[in-house]
C-alpha cells in the first residue's frame, strides 16, 4: 500500500502541540493561526486544532463555518461529545494524542508502552489518514480508527486520567508510577467501576484487558506528577443522573473518595474553597456541561499566604488542552515550602514579594486572587497568558506590573496609582474607555504600556508634566484622538515613543523631532 502523502494544513495554536505538529509538516506550506486570528478560507488541507478546550468556540467564530464538518481535526483529550452535539459536529475528525511535548522545540515523546508496542494515538475521520501521514512523518505512531474503536479508545483515556487522578489525590506527592505501583489494587477497583459505568451508558464493550492496558501507559509516563487537569466530571454527571431519577450510583467508589477529599479539604482551608460544581448544568466549559472543580488533596496545614494563591489556583486552567507535567503550578503543593514554588519569590522575612508567571499557559481571572493576602507583592507579572476580566482595584504596592498578552476588559481602574509606582505593562489586552487624567499621579512612573488596546480619548499633558522619570511611552494601535502635547518636553528621560495607528492629528511637537 503506497503511503499517505503530507498534506499541507492550517495549525490553530502556536503552543507545545502547534509547534511540533507544524515541524512534522511539508517544509514552508502550512499555516499557522493564532489566538484571535481568522481562519482562511482558502488555506489547502485540514485545520488541526491544538489549542485549549475552553476555547474551542472561539476557534469555531475564526473558521468559516463551510469548513466546520469537513476539515476541523480536534486534537483535545476529554469528553467532547457534549460540545460537539451542541455544535452539530457529531462526526467531528479527532485524534487522541498520547504523545507528549514537554517543551517548544522539543522531540515529541510516543505513547507507546508493553501492552501496545504499535502505540496508542489514534485518529477518526476523514482526515484521519493524511494526520497519521503527518505524525509518521514526524517519527510518531498512529492508528486510523473507525468511529466506535476511536470512542471506545477516548473513553479509555478519560478512565485513565480520571482514576489516577483520583487515586493520586488520596496518596499526596504520588507519582503516576507510583500509583501503578504501590495503589494497584485502589486504581484496579476505580478503573472497572468507572469501565462498568462507560460502558453501560455508551451501550458499548471495552476490550479485555483494559486495567492492564492503562497500567502500562501508566509505565511508560511513571515520573509524571499526578497534577493533570481535573477530567472526573463526566463520571459524576452520570451519579447526578442516576440519583435523579431514583436509581442506584453507578460509580459509588469514585463518589466517595470525591467526598472524601472534598471533605479532607474543607478541614484545612475555609469554607467553600474547595466543592464539587453545585450548579453544573450552566457550566460554560465545552468539553463538558458537567465540569467538576476540586482542588489538589493536601497534607498539611496551608499556611497564611498559600492558602489565597491555592484558591486561586483553583480557579485556574493551566492545561493546554491536555496534559501539562512541565505547569509552574505542578510545584504549589503544600507539601513543600511557599516560597520554593515556581513563579513565587519571598523576602528576608518569608513573605511573598513576586508573583512571576509569564507565558504558562493559565486561564481565569486576576479578580479571584486576593491581594489583601500579601502585604509584601511588589511584582506582578503574568504576561502572555488568558487572564479575563477586569483589572482588580484592591492590589497596593506594586513597584512592577505587566499584564501584556491578556484578555482584560473593561476601563483602567482608578485605584492605579496606589496599585503600581514604577513600571506597568498593559499591552495586548482589550481595555477601553479613555486614557485618565489621574494616571498622571503615578510620578514614580518609569515604563508605561497600554499599545494594543481600545482606548480612546485625548493624550493630557499632565502625563508628562508629572512623570519626570518616564523612559518609555508605547499606546501604538489604540483609538486616541488629538494631538501629541508639547509638554513632552519634560519627559527629558523619554527614549521610546510610539504612538502610530490612532486617530491623532496636527503637528509634531518640535520637542519629539529633536
Amino acid at each position: 500500500m503506497a503511503a499517505t502523502a503530507v498534506h499541507p494544513a492550517v495549525v490553530v495554536g502556536g503552543g507545545r502541540m502547534g509547534q511540533a505538529l507544524l515541524s512534522m509538516g511539508p517544509p514552508g506550506a502550512d499555516v499557522l493561526v493564532g489566538r484571535g486570528e481568522k481562519v482562511p478560507d482558502d488555506a489547502p488541507g485540514p485545520i488541526l486544532v491544538c489549542t485549549r478546550n475552553d476555547d474551542l468556540d472561539a476557534v469555531l467564530e475564526a473558521t468559516p463555518k463551510s469548513r466546520w464538518r469537513a476539515d476541523l481535526v480536534f486534537f483535545q483529550n476529554g469528553m467532547l461529545d457534549p460540545w460537539f452535539e451542541s455544535k452539530g459536529l457529531v462526526d467531528a475528525n479527532q485524534v487522541l494524542a498520547y504523545f507528549a511535548v514537554l517543551k517548544v522545540g522539543e522531540p515529541p515523546v510516543d505513547g507507546i508502552t508493553d501492552t501496545n508496542p504499535e502505540g496508542l494515538t489514534a485518529a477518526f475521520g476523514s482526515w484521519a489518514p493524511a494526520v497519521a501521514a503527518r505524525l509518521q512523518n514526524g517519527g510518531l505512531t498512529c492508528k486510523v480508527l473507525e468511529k466506535e474503536a476511536f470512542q471506545k479508545q477516548m473513553l479509555e483515556k478519560l478512565i485513565w486520567i480520571s482514576a489516577f487522578m483520583l487515586v493520586g489525590a488520596r496518596h499526596p506527592g504520588a507519582t503516576v508510577g507510583a500509583v501503578e505501583k504501590e495503589y494497584r489494587s485502589e486504581v484496579a477497583s476505580l478503573i472497572a467501576e468507572l469501565a462498568s459505568a462507560a460502558a453501560a451508558e455508551r451501550g458499548l464493550t471495552f476490550d479485555e484487558g483494559i486495567e492492564e492496558r492503562l497500567c502500562a501507559y501508566s509505565r511508560a509516563v511513571a515520573h509524571f506528577p499526578n497534577a493533570f487537569k481535573w477530567r472526573n466530571g463526566w463520571f459524576y454527571s452520570l451519579t447526578e443522573k442516576a440519583l435523579a431519577e431514583g436509581k442506584s450510583d453507578p460509580c459509588p467508589l469514585h463518589t466517595a473518595w470525591l467526598k472524601e477529599i472534598k471533605s479532607g479539604l474543607k478541614s484545612l482551608s475555609e469554607p467553600g474553597d474547595c466543592s464539587l460544581d453545585k450548579n453544573p448544568g450552566k457550566s460554560t466549559h465545552p468539553v463538558t456541561p458537567f465540569l467538576l472543580l476540586i482542588c489538589s488533596s493536601v497534607s498539611s496545614v496551608i499556611g497564611q499566604e498559600a492558602r489565597p494563591l491555592f484558591r486561586w489556583k483553583s480557579t485556574l486552567s493551566p492545561a493546554n488542552g491536555g496534559d501539562q507535567p512541565s505547569s509552574p503550578l505542578l510545584s504549589w503543593s503544600p507539601a513543600k515550602p511557599t516560597c520554593s514554588w515556581s513563579g513565587i519569590r519571598c523576602d528576608a522575612a518569608g513573605h511573598v514579594a513576586e508573583i512571576s508567571l509569564p507565558g504558562a499557559v493559565l486561564h481565569g481571572m486576576l479578580g479571584a486572587l486576593s491581594f489583601a493576602a500579601f502585604p509584601a507583592l511588589t511584582k506582578l507579572n503574568l504576561a502572555g497568558n488568558n487572564i479575563t476580566g477586569a483589572i482588580p482595584a484592591n492590589a497596593t504596592g506594586l513597584t512592577y506590573l505587566d499584564l501584556s498578552g491578556n484578555s482584560l476588559s473593561g476601563e483602567i481602574p482608578n485605584t492605579l496609582p496606589a496599585m503600581v509606582r514604577g513600571v506597568r505593562y498593559l499591552s495586548s489586552n482589550r481595555l477601553r474607555g479613555p486614557m485618565p487624567r489621574w494616571l498622571s499621579a503615578m510620578r514614580e512612573m518609569r515604563g508605561f504600556d497600554v499599545s494594543n488596546n481600545k482606548l480612546t480619548g485625548a493624550i493630557h499633558p499632565d502625563l508628562f508634566t508629572n512623570w519626570p522619570e518616564i523612559t518609555s511611552f508605547h499606546a501604538q494601535t489604540n483609538s486616541l484622538a488629538g494631538g501629541i502635547p508639547p509638554e513632552i518636553s519634560n519627559a527629558t528621560k523619554l527614549q521610546s515613543l510610539l504612538l502610530y495607528n490612532n486617530r491623532l492629528y496636527g503637528q509634531i511637537p518640535v520637542e519629539v523631532a529633536d
